[in-house]
């Protein structure tokens, strides 16, 4: 296969694009001239551009490709909870324009990275399967889930299948400490500098987290599984932590006791999410193999090689 991959170089693609080549697999990696993907490999193809001005080279490389894994986002949910345009400018106008330039290529798989965090809302039941309502509670929610139907829509008319997958919070490897998403990784950064953790609320919150090892082979089979219907597809744990027992997860892996600054909580953070993930695991057997606290350790040992 030869894939077009967007977000390349980002936290998930970096753990993503080497299981691709691993498998033989031709992929198209689309970057900004200033990242750097730290992969040499003869199947792989660097294109230095953007989405949101797709040049001549980009369109033609695009044209070679018969799946789209896209990857890239601009936001999180903090960062567009109160500018929604920002998931306009960032997110869905830029998949508008990738796909619009998709439309005369031999595209026959499009697959993307959705969010099984935001995308539900506040749960009617636990754990979340893919036929939970959806009513998410910020922007940046929402904005997934209009690119997931803007994906589907594509790809009905187009005749190309569309794996959508919703996963859960992920850390591990590669992910920015000093970003406001991804608790763990960020969390260990600060244990170990010796700053407090900032826990939003009360510190009740649960959430699903998932090692990025295991949501990039989830990735590798919806790219290349013949098998699996087009559908939308949870990638989570299924068990969910308090941001308290993270804490001491935390606490455990670093040897440290880390101190907790409790901040007032945020309007959109829903109090549960915990994600099933059986459909997927039905479709092509996928299950996720990296527990939090081997997750843990595998991350320090990148931090501090």
């Amino acid at each position: 296969m030869a894939i077009f991959v967007t977000g390349a170089a980002g936290f998930i693609g970096r753990n993503a694009v080497p299981l691709l080549l691993r498998e033989k697999h031709a992929v198209v990696a689309l970057q900004h001239r200033e990242q750097v993907l730290p992969v040499c490999d003869k199947n792989l193809t660097i294109v230095h551009g953007s989405l949101n001005t797709l040049d001549a080279g980009v369109v033609a490389s695009l044209r070679e490709c018969d799946t789209i894994l896209h990857l890239a986002g601009g936001t999180t949910p903090a960062s567009s909870a109160d500018a929604p345009l920002l998931e306009l400018k960032e997110n869905l106008l830029p998949t508008l324009k990738l796909l619009e330039a998709a439309r005369q290529s031999r595209i026959r798989r499009v697959v993307f990275l959705s969010s099984g965090g935001t995308v539900y809302g506040p749960p009617t039941c636990i754990p979340i399967d893919e036929s939970h309502p959806t009513h998410p509670t910020s922007p940046y929610g929402v904005g997934k889930l209009a690119t997931e139907h803007f994906f589907r829509l594509w790809a009905a008319r187009n005749g190309a299948d569309c794996r959508i997958l919703r996963v859960s919070n992920l850390y591990g490897p590669f992910q920015h400490p000093h970003g406001n998403q991804g608790v763990i990784g960020a969390w260990l950064r600060c244990a170990i500098g010796k700053l407090p953790l900032v826990i939003w609320g009360d510190g009740s919150v649960i959430r699903d987290y998932i090692f990025v090892r295991d949501a990039a082979s989830a990735i590798l089979a919806a790219c290349i599984d013949e098998n699996i219907p087009s559908g939308t597809y949870n990638i989570g744990s299924g068990t969910g932590l308090t941001l308290l027992e993270i804490a001491a997860e935390i606490g455990r892996a670093t040897g440290l006791t880390p101190r907790i600054e409790f901040n007032p909580a945020r309007s959109y953070d829903v109090p549960v999410n915990i994600l099933s993930h059986e459909r997927f695991t039905r479709a092509c057997g996928w299950t996720p193999a990296v527990i939090l606290r081997e997750g843990m350790r595998l991350t320090l040992d990148w931090m501090n090689p």
